[in-house]
Parts: C-alpha cells; sequence; structure tokens
C-alpha cells in the first residue's frame, strides 16, 4: 500500500498535470506480467506474489536482477512486445512506431488524453482511493 500512495498515485498526478501543460503526447504502462523465476531464490520469501518493480528489466536486456525464467513461447512473445514498444518509444516517441496505420503491436497503444479515464479496478481501487484522500486533505 505505501508503493499504492507514494509511487503510483503520485506518477498517476503527474501524468494528469503534463497532459495539461504540454501538447506532445504521453504514454503510461503497467507492467503485470509476472513469472517467479524473475525473481529467483527472494520469490518463495515474497508476501505477494505478482509482477513488481524491474520485473519488467528481464524483457528488455534478458536478464533478470535475482533470476532468469526459461525463455518459453509466452517470455519470448512478452519479451518481443515490451522491447518493440520500448524501442519505439525511444525512437519515435511513440511506442506505436513512426506509422499512425501500421505497428508492430498487437494493439494500438493511446496516449494519456486531457480528460484520462482510470479504470475504478486499476490496482483493485487502492489507487483511485489514495487519491481521494489526498483531495480532501489538501
Amino acid at each position: 500500500m505505501i508503493s499504492d500512495a507514494i509511487f503510483i498515485m503520485g506518477t498517476l498526478e503527474h501524468c494528469r498535470k503534463t497532459v495539461e501543460l504540454q501538447t506532445e503526447p504521453m504514454f503510461l504502462y503497467v507492467f503485470d506480467h509476472y513469472n517467479p523465476s524473475i525473481m529467483g531464490e527472494l520469490a518463495a520469501g515474497m508476501p505477494i506474489q505478482d509482477s513488481t518493480h524491474t520485473c519488467e528489466l528481464f524483457y528488455l536486456f534478458k536478464k533478470g536482477l535475482f533470476g532468469n525464467p526459461e525463455l518459453t513461447e509466452t517470455e519470448q512473445r512478452v519479451m518481443d512486445i515490451y522491447s518493440t514498444a520500448i524501442s519505439n518509444f525511444a525512437k519515435y516517441g511513440d511506442p506505436n512506431g513512426s506509422n499512425d496505420v501500421n505497428s508492430d503491436l498487437p494493439l494500438r497503444w493511446n496516449p494519456i488524453t486531457h480528460q484520462p479515464k482510470m479504470s475504478n479496478d486499476l490496482f483493485e481501487g487502492r489507487t483511485a482511493a489514495f487519491i481521494d484522500i489526498r483531495n480532501r486533505h489538501k
């Protein structure tokens, strides 16, 4: 819950404010694919078995911080999609690539808009609850 209150809520609020100020598109993602072998021996002692900070690094560098999962068809697919999106963003400022019509991604990645829609179930609704608490106690 500390990460919700400090990192996630802060990131979402920063995105909302940035979108109000700039004209360039802004993109945000949540990496929620989880393979316990990425955490190596630490996985057994983790109270929550879910994707966490740094889990995505394996899919970008093919090297995990604590463990390296077997490269199954699923893991290779995640790696291909994630590395394509990150490479496209680095090259073009858009994870979809340089062409609005064609993309190597399986779906279109839309930028954050001036009227952002936050899913009510984002992190089981905890993020919205923390934003509401903060707004009531400013």
